[in-house]
């Protein structure tokens, strides 16, 4: 038998795979909704990115860019335009934007403790003591502030920051078209978890046999 060849799909999936079986329970309706959902993570991903640009060159935006950022979906990055909810999600990508450039911070920061413990701070600033950290969220599902929590945890060990060195602490989550704020105590939250980050790399890092 000579096969086609198809390498330039090795490792790849598709949509309604083999390995994948539900969906030989789906109806039209939920084909439909399954597809669309399958966007989500991508367009999060591209608005991540749209926003860092944005920060990084210090470009504001207002409400008369909302058809640009689609068209930037859709044009650019080939996004079907009945997939993107833009009316939901520029309130809180212009706010995010705006903010991030407004307290002077910097997108997408790597905050890297040990191979088990790192993470990417959507945006972050560190200036006279003050910590600030913000979150865009393009999903709908609730977000709670622990991820911002781990960022803060992650940068005090990185740059070897005590938590109480930090005057203020700072917190945005950007999501469904509100900001949600908060300003815990940094001894309160992070003294605990950074001793808990730092037993738990111990352990791993005795299990694995390996040296930090």
């Amino acid at each position: 038998m000579i096969w086609k060849d198809y390498s330039k799909l090795k490792g790849t999936h598709a949509f309604c795979g083999a390995s994948k079986k539900s969906w030989r329970n789906w109806d039209i309706e939920k084909l439909i909704q399954s597809k669309e959902n399958s966007y989500a993570q991508t367009i999060g991903t591209l608005l991540h990115e749209y926003a860092a640009e944005s920060i990084d060159a210090k470009f504001r935006v207002n409400k008369s860019d909302k058809r640009g950022v689609l068209r930037y979906l859709v044009v650019e990055k080939k996004i079907p335009e009945n997939v993107v909810d833009i009316d939901r999600l520029f309130p809180n990508l212009m706010n995010y934007i705006n903010d991030g450039i407004g307290f002077r911070m910097d997108p997408e920061v790597v905050l890297y403790y040990s191979p088990d413990f790192y993470g990417t701070a959507d945006t972050i600033s560190w200036n006279n003591g003050v910590l600030r950290i913000s979150d865009l969220k393009t999903g709908i599902t609730p977000a709670s502030f622990e991820q911002l929590e781990n960022y803060a945890a992650f940068f005090c060990l990185d740059y070897k920051v005590k938590p109480k060195d930090i005057k203020t602490m700072e917190f945005r989550i950007y999501q469904s078209d509100e900001v949600l704020y908060a300003a815990p105590d940094p001894k309160e939250i992070l003294t605990p978890l950074i001793d808990q980050i730092i037993e738990f790399n111990k352990v791993l890092m005795n299990f694995e046999g390996r040296q930090q």
